[in-house]
């Protein structure tokens, strides 16, 4: 069933997002791609992340650690897997940094198209510490196949699904969301999809359905998109919901996960595999979003006032700021 998230603008979310205690690091291993989605945003232009940034992330880490009661790592890309050998430098860098006397929590995760996660290699993420994944979808492989795409133009579904479902014969514990994009396109084909997954994967906890609306996002190909309009998705997010609950079938939504988001904290930053330091991973090409970079020495060198343009709704409570900061600084004359 879909868990409902704490206010936005709660006083313990806005503290959450200001104490030095937590630190959250989106890590870019390499911003290369294997696939060629048709709503992609990305620009591709860095490929694997470069030594000396691996060399100042450890340095950095090394200096916070000891400060952090939780530090999070999320991995992302480009595709994360086409770069495990940086994930199990700075992996295993982090872990040699935990003492395990003390109540530091430690805790990982990795957005990946699932082409490359093998069970091997699910397992060598696993050992690393990453044990929440989230891997997307676009309805059937009909449907699929036609809008995520490897770069070859060949299919993808198949080898996506045939790696999600051997996982299920493991017993450690991990989480995978799986996220399924919905347009006028998809959405007739959606409920095939969920008899597929629900055939599969309906008695395992640790399997989630998480749907949102495809969007356009900056790509060459946003003009071409099938979107939906926000009734149209109202509706269709109903009409899913409705089959998913019909089915015992746990899922979120984006109204189930109304938090703040993590551009808006002052405690979470984007890491790019030039070093530059950014804090949306999605406006990667404006200049607004660029609030810093990474020395080899592990210092920040941080845009004061760019920085705190993001963290205003902190300060404001406003809650438009909060949800999506990007908003409000596009709107800035």
């Amino acid at each position: 069933m879909p868990q409902k998230n704490f206010k936005v603008n709660s006083e313990i979310a806005i503290l959450q997002s200001l104490t030095d205690r937590f630190l959250h690091l989106i890590l870019f291993p390499t911003e290369a791609c294997n696939f060629r989605c048709v709503y992609c945003y990305e620009k591709y232009k860095n490929g694997k992340m470069e030594l000396d940034v691996v060399a100042g992330l450890k340095k950095f880490l090394s200096y916070r650690m000891a400060g952090l009661d939780h530090l999070v790592i999320s991995w992302f890309g480009g595709e994360p897997l086409l770069a495990q050998e940086v994930i199990e430098d700075i992996s295993t860098h982090i872990k040699s940094l935990i003492n395990d006397s003390d109540k530091q929590v430690y805790t990982a995760d990795m957005t990946t198209n699932g082409y490359l996660l093998s069970l091997p290699v699910f397992k060598k993420m696993i050992a690393f510490g990453i044990r929440n994944y989230q891997i997307s979808f676009d309805g059937p492989p009909d449907i699929h196949n036609k809008k995520r795409l490897l770069a070859d133009k060949s299919e993808t579904f198949d080898k996506i699904w045939e790696n999600i479902e051997r996982t299920k014969s493991l017993k450690e514990t991990f989480a995978i969301t799986v996220r399924l994009h919905i347009d006028t396109e998809s959405y007739p084909h959606i409920f095939s999809f969920i008899d597929k997954y629900a055939q599969t994967f309906k008695d395992d906890k640790r399997y989630e359905l998480f749907f949102r609306p495809t969007s356009c996002l900056g790509g060459i190909n946003d003009k071409n998109l099938p979107v939906m309009d926000s009734n149209e998705f109202n509706k269709a997010t109903k009409n899913i919901g409705a089959y998913l609950r019909k089915l015992k079938i746990s899922y979120t939504t984006m109204e189930n996960v109304r938090s703040i988001c993590y551009a808006a904290k002052l405690n979470c930053f984007a890491i790019r595999a030039n070093g530059a330091i950014n804090k949306c991973t999605v406006a990667m090409e404006e200049e607004t979003n660029n609030v810093g970079f990474l020395h080899k020495d592990g210092s920040l060198a941080i845009r004061r006032e760019q920085l705190l343009r993001w963290a205003r709704g902190l300060e404001s409570n406003n809650e438009q700021e909060l949800l999506c900061p990007l908003v409000n600084i596009e709107r800035e004359p």
